[in-house]
């Protein structure tokens, strides 16, 4: 018996997905935020849409980007070890969010010693292949000095690659130059110790700070993960269908403009979308929507040949009752039974504004229960399976 697999589209709706997002691309476009970027893509083969600012893309230049994109590519650690990815299976857990929480359930602004002692714990689980940290405010910290002081702190307690969420062109060129230092031979071009995630703006946008941090990551050559987050029925289409459409959308549009910039640059397609809660506008990421539409996208970029991502652990909550483990679990389950080539989100709570020291845990053995259940059954030797049960005899 093979590995348990799960599937939320088949061939037909993965054509019907690709067509349609061809059709928007080519029809609707995408809205650029800067004009050395625009002019780029012109020269490239891009037509102006509508506006000035919005750009159309031939299905060539999809077909053109998919082609210079890796299947597969290696990462690395501060201490030198190589992972890889797109052959092998990466796990990503949650180093820092903006809330941290204990057992007691309160919520509070994350401390350096937070960014330390959830580095330390996370080193010590080899699952964990590809933490995120994000950049966040700590409490009596100067804004302008929180990433450089939190880097510090969980370099000094982690040696495993890093994906980065910067928010802005400065905090990328912080985590750049700091990373330079601390890759193999101080060379992160040739020893890529992190990955960044570079979100679109839902819905069809790619802003000016997000092509400023893309370039800033592309002069080093390090792995770029797209991140569309829509929301449906607020920033896209109120069905996950539709949803979908615009998440593969936007995915495509990074593609091109990546490998236009840098042709050959590893990435990874990935997406948090979710539902919105029509009542309070909120984003609802313990939605069972946000995995369906997560698996789905997972299966579109394992379909255009490129490394997928797959969200997998969420909760309302950020106490460690019998809510948080369903909830947890729900998510972690499918996201093993996907082919996808990166899981992320383990750690999750609190609607994904939270995390603890705890939760990383409690995930981690989740994600280990989970993945032991994919597995199945071994046939294998089955002739010494066999010579044991004649061994032994009916009684012994």
């Amino acid at each position: 018996m093979g590995a348990l697999r799960i599937s939320m589209l088949n061939n037909d709706e993965i054509e019907k997905i690709h067509k349609m997002s061809c059709k928007i691309l080519a029809d609707v476009g995408i809205g650029i935020g800067s004009q050395d970027i625009v002019d780029l893509l012109l020269k490239k083969g891009a037509k102006i849409g509508n506006s000035s600012d919005r750009v159309c893309f031939s299905e060539k230049m999809i077909r053109d980007a998919l082609a210079t994109c890796p299947r597969s590519f290696q990462i690395y650690s501060v201490n030198g070890q190589c992972e890889h990815v797109g052959t092998n299976r990466q796990y990503s857990t949650c180093l820092i969010d903006p809330g941290m929480n204990t057992s007691s359930g309160n919520n509070r602004e994350p401390e350096l010693d937070d960014c330390a002692k959830n580095a330390k714990i996370i080193d010590s689980i080899e699952m964990i292949t590809m933490p995120y940290k994000m950049d966040v405010k700590y409490h009596g910290i100067q804004s302008e000095l929180c990433v450089v002081k939190s880097n510090e702190k969980m370099y000094e307690n982690l040696t495993k690659h890093v994906i980065c969420g910067p928010f802005n062109e400065t905090e990328a060129r912080i985590w750049m130059e700091m990373c330079e230092i601390m890759a193999p031979s101080s060379n992160l071009r040739k020893n890529p110790i992190v990955s960044a995630l570079i979100s679109p703006s839902s819905p069809l946008a790619i802003h000016s700070d997000c092509l400023q941090m893309l370039k800033c990551v592309l002069e080093y050559g390090i792995p770029v993960i797209c991140l569309p987050c829509p929301m449906c029925g607020l920033t896209s289409p109120l069905s996950m269908s539709g949803t979908l459409i615009t998440i593969n959308a936007e995915n495509l549009a990074l593609i091109i403009i990546t490998q236009m910039l840098r042709p050959g640059n590893p990435m990874i397609y990935h997406t948090v979308a979710m539902p919105a809660d029509i009542k309070t506008l909120a984003a609802r990421l313990s939605a069972p929507e946000k995995m369906i539409m997560s698996l789905a996208a997972s299966q579109m970029g394992r379909y255009y040949g490129i490394p997928s991502a797959v969200t997998g652990s969420s909760t309302d909550v950020s106490v460690f009752d019998v809510q948080n483990g369903a909830e947890t679990m729900s998510h972690i389950f499918p996201a093993t039974l996907s082919d996808a080539d990166l899981i992320t989100g383990i750690g999750s709570n609190s609607n994904a504004c939270g995390t603890s020291a705890e939760q990383i845990l409690i995930d981690a053995e989740l994600l280990r229960l989970a993945e032991h259940f994919r597995k199945g059954i071994s046939l294998d030797n089955m002739h010494n399976m066999f010579d044991t049960i004649t061994r032994v005899q009916p009684g012994g």
